[in-house]
């Protein structure tokens, strides 16, 4: 055992003597920086083809046929397409100022002026002006029967970004005759020489208009005109309509509310025992629920009506439908279409001598009560100059306003007091008709 220790001994002895007597190494370590940028890349990617097994189990039918060929002769020759030269017509010259005029039978000169124009692209003034007259002629009209209607409008219309608004201003002057004497009575020259049958209607008015593009408040409109006459007659009307529009879901809501207010005065009644005078303010509100489906439409809505008035009219409300439908079977060729509406109506010594200008200025004026006017119908067009509407309806109005000849003051002998006296005038006469 001493043995084998002195051995390890002097074998790590001879190591260690050894390790000191080995020379110092020269080689320094250096480092090596590598770089590379990361590409990835795909390899190609190959279809495992495996062709199924088919097992047919039944077997093939075999054909035979064969092939008969005919030759057929052919006339057809085509020809070299030729381009033809489209012929547009030009469309009708738009004129910004024009003048007409023409003369006709009983020395009737007529003539229309129209002008217009803008100091920039935004803004529009202009004007109407007809004049439209007879010396008369009528045969066996024994009082004159000239007439004379002069009118002039004129506008003036602005665009500003968001709405536009319009003003309109006029004036009109009318003169008439009551000349139709009756065949009844024998009247001598004394009486047909005191008739004064000259009657002059004089009318001034004001009036504008204001529309917003995108906006619940659609716009409004109003009027206020004064009509007079030489028998000392005068009216005054001012009526405004305003509008608004919202959707609801895709349908829209539309409604109009309307204000009117009227009064005016007449000299005497026809039998001359009093004045007659007349005031009416109307307020009304009419909603609209339109529905729009494919080649349907559809508007449902009311028109609610509170009407006050003095004199022997009494105030009172009305409610009326306003109900349309349209639709359209081929298109703008056939649409079939129907409703039910009503409305009131007020009347005014203006619109009386607009349809007839030989009443006597001694009227009754009253509303119109139109409780219903249901109608149906087809429309369309044949040709795009040929259009066609043939419609029926059943409608109930009240006091409806007709036109009824005045009695005559005079057997032809006893001279009249007023040019309108002899019947040769009309009054006004109301009555339900349906």
């Amino acid at each position: 055992m001493k043995k084998s220790i002195l051995f390890l001994i002097a074998i790590l002895t001879t190591s260690v003597i050894f390790a000191q007597n080995r020379t110092k190494d020269t080689i320094d370590t250096e480092e090596i920086t590598v770089l590379r940028p990361y590409s990835p890349s795909v390899s190609d990617a190959f279809k495992i083809k495996v062709n199924p097994e088919i097992t047919d189990s039944i077997a093939k039918k075999q054909v035979n046929y064969s092939i008969f060929s005919v030759p057929v002769a052919s006339t057809f020759t085509p020809a070299k397409g030729k381009a033809k030269v489209l012929r547009v017509d030009p469309s009708a010259p738009v004129y910004e100022n024009f003048i007409t005029a023409g003369f006709g039978n009983f020395s009737t000169p007529q003539a229309e002026v129209f002008f217009r124009t803008s100091s920039n692209d935004y803004n529009e003034f202009g004007g109407f002006i007809n004049y439209h007259s007879s010396q008369g002629g009528v045969k066996d009209a024994i009082l004159d029967d000239n007439f004379l209607d002069t009118r002039v409008d004129l506008f003036f219309k602005q665009e500003e970004r968001d709405f536009d608004w319009q003003l309109n201003g006029g004036f009109r002057y009318q003169k008439y005759n009551w000349y139709g004497l009756s065949d009844d009575i024998d009247y001598t020259q004394d009486v047909i020489d005191n008739i004064i049958e000259d009657l002059n209607y004089t009318e001034i008015y004001f009036g504008g208009i204001i529309d917003y593009a995108d906006s619940f408040f659609q716009g409004a409109s109003a009027e206020l005109y004064r009509f007079s006459d030489d028998e000392g007659s005068s009216e005054l009307y001012l009526v405004a309509k305003p509008k608004i529009e919202f959707p609801i879901a895709s349908e829209l809501i539309n409604a109009e509310a309307r204000i009117e207010f009227l009064t005016g005065d007449f000299f005497q009644n026809y039998d001359a025992t009093s004045d007659i005078g007349y005031t009416f303010f109307n307020a009304g509100f009419n909603p609209n629920f339109e529905v729009l489906r494919d080649n349907l439409t559809i508007n449902l809505g009311a028109d609610l009506v509170y009407s006050a008035a003095s004199g022997v009219a009494e105030s009172k409300g009305y409610i009326y439908p306003k109900v349309t439908a349209s639709y359209i079977l081929i298109d703008q060729v056939l649409t079939a279409y129907a409703g039910v509406t009503g409305g009131l109506h007020q009347n005014s010594f203006r619109d009386f001598t607009s349809e007839n200008p030989f009443v006597s200025p001694t009227l009754n004026i009253q509303r119109t009560d139109e409780q219903y006017n249901a109608y149906g119908g087809l429309k369309g067009k044949l040709a795009s100059n040929v259009s066609y509407n043939f419609r029926g309806g059943f409608k109930n109005e009240r006091d409806k306003a007709l036109f009824k000849l005045n009695p005559s003051k005079t057997d032809g002998t006893v001279q009249v007091a007023k040019g309108y006296e002899a019947a040769n005038s009309f009054q006004v006469v109301y009555d339900e008709i349906s």
